[in-house]
């Protein structure tokens, strides 16, 4: 996905696809417009580690790269100097050394040097430069800034590939670390739903691997992708909510004498919406009646919110009512209500105990 869309954001001259015959190379090159150039480089399956690394890959890369310059622009066909610049898509939280700056730099000077005039460049020379024009962005800013841009996020599900280990069709495995920072920065940026099957599968290894690794500090992937982690899981966990019963007056809308109604609750309705586009249904869960309750709904709809039922359930959660009788003559059923006069127990306890020690 990396690479997706630097080349969208960097428009580079050239965009190459270097084959080393990785694991998940055929999906990959599966995915490749008419834009980029396919170099079928070297095979490299036979140095790749269980985890999917491959030591030294961007040498490799960009090696190959500048080959593929050399071979479709000879240095007697270039200005003398020219500086040749090849961009590695890393980003931040990326670990590998042949992702950092310094690696760049060195490996800058190296080529160059090895540029410099001689008997096969006809005595020219050329500059090269390794770049890592994004490595201090996050996957979610580069999914961000990708969207400003105007582009399509549903392709950045079906025209990209990030997984170590796609199954026979090419679809990811969801549990890998590419499928996990991938499913973060997605759902974030409200392109991929909490629901999918990506989602769900990134959620549950982040709970069991990656979470007890931040507790104890040795994630090691920088402080601005933990916090976007811990923020998806706070998603993900809000996404798993099929409804919610809400009050208007002292919750959706600020307390006023009756039938009254003071400035609606913002944020509050802004985060309500956003789990409803995320498959959760809303309920609203008043004593207004007739002319007062159109009132209430009218409201909050010229702030975009519309409710899914009124005073009633979810049909999908009717099967736990006990009563058979229409839902005005019981409590509805949700998997939380939001009201501004609601205690749990404990909460109610303990306000019992700071009045009596009043």
């Amino acid at each position: 996905m990396d690479s997706y869309i630097i080349r969208r954001l960097w428009k580079p001259d050239i965009v190459l696809y270097v084959d080393i015959n990785s694991r998940y190379s055929k999906y990959e090159s599966e995915r490749l417009d008419s834009g980029v150039s396919y170099v079928d480089f070297i095979d490299l399956s036979n140095f790749e580690r269980p985890d999917a690394i491959i030591p030294y890959r961007n040498v490799y890369l960009v090696l190959a790269a500048l080959n593929w310059v050399e071979s479709n622009y000879p240095l007697e066909l270039l200005e003398s100097n020219e500086t040749i610049e090849i961009a590695i898509g890393a980003t931040a939280g990326d670990r590998v050394l042949d992702k950092s700056p310094e690696f760049a730099e060195k490996l800058s000077d190296l080529l160059t040097y090895l540029s410099l005039p001689q008997h096969w460049t006809n005595n020219r020379s050329r500059k090269v430069k390794v770049v890592l024009p994004y490595k201090d962005k996050t996957k979610r800013w580069l999914v961000r800034e990708y969207l400003f841009k105007g582009y399509d996020g549903q392709k950045l599900i079906t025209e990209s590939l990030s997984c170590y280990d796609p199954d026979s069709k090419g679809n990811p495995c969801g549990v890998c670390k590419p499928c996990i920072r991938k499913a973060v920065a997605l759902v974030l940026e409200g392109v991929m739903s909490p629901r999918s099957e990506l989602a769900r599968k990134a959620f549950e290894t982040i709970q069991e691997q990656i979470i007890p690794q931040i507790v104890e500090g040795t994630y090691g992937r920088g402080q601005e992708e933990e916090s976007e982690i811990l923020e998806f899981v706070e998603t993900m966990k809000f996404s798993s909510l099929d409804s919610i019963a809400v009050d208007f007056d002292g919750t959706l809308a600020k307390l006023a004498p009756f039938p009254e109604f003071g400035p609606l609750n913002v944020p509050l309705i802004g985060r309500l919406k956003e789990l409803q586009r995320s498959g959760t249904k809303l309920c609203l869960w008043t004593c207004r009646r007739a002319e007062h309750l159109d009132a209430a709904i009218e409201a909050c709809r010229e702030l975009g919110l519309e409710f899914d039922y009124i005073n009633e359930e979810a049909e999908s959660n009717k099967g736990f009512s006990s009563s058979k009788e229409p839902s005005r003559y019981h409590k509805i059923f949700a998997d939380i209500y939001i009201d501004d006069r609601a205690f749990s127990s404990e909460g109610f306890l303990k306000w019992c105990s700071r009045a009596e020690s009043k």
